[in-house]
């Protein structure tokens, strides 16, 4: 039960509050893709690093919902506008429409945007698909085309990968599926939400031992991958 469920996560963050032992948890909110494309594959270190600390991760696309979560810290798409928040900027959302190789043999090629769309698409109502589309020009209706909606890229991606279909997936997050050539990347092109990613927090929060260690961490991880 929802309702139940919150209001045990409400007292536990309530204790925390006056419990100094407690105050060893980080909790963290992140929407899925990136929890299990890019923090799942990495959180380990920071906790080897600092086993003095709990990290707790749930899953939440996090935009204007910050104080209903009671997180920590979120990995957020845009910057927060909430009174009391704070955010460092983490990478640019980039995506790209996606297909595998076994999809694309089975088809004509793909020259320009209108083969994009004889294509099976995932989910032609999506944002991301959408705002590729109208970037590369396409300027006819697509929204009758069948639908499957799965609400989270890690599921396009994998349908995607299983050669079913077509999707917008983002280039830094499913970079390894782009770089072994698992997924191509259709007309060669990508576009970017000029949002970003963001790693936000409390103000209160900026001096806490535990999430300054896990902005550090963060922060560096980023910077190892632009070198």
């Amino acid at each position: 039960m929802p309702e139940v469920s919150g209001a045990f996560s409400t007292l536990e963050r309530a204790f925390a509050a006056i419990d100094p032992i407690q105050d060893k948890t980080l909790w963290i909110a992140s929407f899925q893709t990136f929890s299990t494309q890019w923090l799942a594959t990495r959180v380990g270190h920071f906790q080897i690093a600092h086993p003095e600390l709990t990290v707790r991760i749930f899953d939440r696309f996090c935009t204007q919902d910050y104080a209903i979560d009671s997180a920590d810290v979120s990995i957020r798409v845009g910057a927060p506008t909430q009174e009391g928040l704070t955010a460092d900027y983490l990478a640019p959302r980039r995506y790209a429409v996606a297909a595998s190789p076994a999809l694309l043999a089975r088809h004509p090629p793909v020259t320009r945007v209108e083969d994009v769309l004889k294509l099976p698409v995932n989910d032609p109502q999506d944002t991301e698909f959408t705002h590729w589309l109208s970037e590369a020009g396409f300027q006819g209706s697509h929204t009758h085309l069948p639908r499957v909606r799965l609400g989270s890229q890690t599921y396009e991606a994998q349908m995607v990968l299983a050669g079913q279909g077509i999707a917008a997936l983002d280039t830094w997050l499913f970079r390894d599926a782009f770089a072994s050539g698992q997924v191509v990347k259709l007309l060669d092109m990508e576009v970017e939400d000029p949002k970003g990613y963001w790693l936000a927090y409390p103000e209160r929060l900026r001096k806490a031992p535990k999430l300054r260690a896990f902005r550090d961490w963060m922060l560096e991880q980023r910077r190892q991958e632009e070198v």
